[in-house]
């Protein structure tokens, strides 16, 4: 019965489908129990990409499970998270907005599947992407956005990784903790500062929201340290932003490492080095610029 389903739900204009897809469901049919060989339901796919709210109305008459999910442990919300359309249905009809991404399942292919990120919630996965409508629905709905995935991290962190701007300024707005730190220690701003200029709206949004500037992950590397490290072009005004806002240059990572030590001797890393030097205590930097004589 499922392909006879699926191409009820393709095929024709979205009239002729909902009639096809009505003559394909019978009564005493379970719908339930129909999945495709990924595990996405019919719901899922009526919903997926293009919409079509009188089939989905009509599954859910039929007895379809709203929140069932696919092997990969992905619930409805996950699936049809780029439509706004479906979204805003799903969460109508009783959705959790907060409903994360679960351990994969075995398939009927006999292996054990699995989706990029347990604990991904819909918000995280809407952070990374232009839609701000989705994200506003979401938190409307009551998304939580501090929920954590797996690893720690939050939508928060997801809108950093894309320097998704106009999501982190909603997310703050609506509670986010700029300081979420995930089981590494990363925080969206350092996240931001491996990017260097192009994030620097963005990593100067996170600070005036209460950004630690001197946050350090495993390694012990601040704002700063990241910056001097990955030193992409421009790079010079964010690290300036960083020194105006207060961030110490003479801080040492895990590795006893100050921000100065990670510049390159490139000439892009040499205005880098210019610059930390002149921000340095006179005396360190006497020190330091006597020790870099060959």
């Amino acid at each position: 019965m499922f392909p006879d389903l699926l191409h009820a739900l393709f095929e024709g204009t979205p009239e002729n489908r909902f009639e096809h897809m009505r003559q394909q469901v019978r009564p005493g049919d379970s719908i339930k129990a129909l999945m495709h060989i990924e595990g996405s339901t019919p719901l899922m796919i009526a919903l997926n990409i293009q919409p079509n709210i009188p089939v989905a109305e009509a599954l859910l008459a039929a007895g379809a499970d709203i929140n069932a999910r696919t092997y990969k442990g992905e619930h409805a919300l996950h699936y049809c998270i780029y439509s706004e359309e479906a979204v805003a249905w799903l969460l109508d009809h009783g959705v959790d907005p907060n409903v994360p991404i679960q351990e994969g399942t075995q398939s009927p292919l006999g292996h054990r599947e699995q989706a990029h990120t347990v604990g991904w919630t819909g918000l995280h996965s809407a952070a990374q992407h232009d839609n701000l409508a989705i994200v506003e629905l979401l938190l409307k709905y009551g998304a939580n956005p501090n929920s954590v995935d797996y690893r720690g991290e939050t939508p928060l962190h997801s809108a950093a990784q894309c320097n998704n701007l106009p999501a982190v300024e909603l997310l703050l707005k609506h509670g986010a903790n700029p300081n979420s730190a995930d089981r590494y220690g990363v925080t969206p701003l350092l996240i931001a500062c491996r990017r260097g200029y192009p994030y620097k709206r963005l990593i100067r949004t996170l600070i005036d929201a209460g950004a630690d500037i001197h946050a350090t992950g495993r390694d012990g590397r601040t704002p700063l340290h990241l910056i001097a490290w990955f030193g992409g072009r421009y790079s010079k005004a964010v690290l300036r932003m960083l020194l105006y806002r207060g961030a110490n240059p003479m801080i040492k990572d895990a590795s006893g490492r100050l921000p100065i030590d990670l510049t390159s001797n490139s000439a892009r890393g040499q205005s880098l080095r210019a610059i930390l030097q002149k921000n340095m205590t006179h005396r360190v930097r006497i020190w330091y610029m006597h020790v870099q004589k060959p």
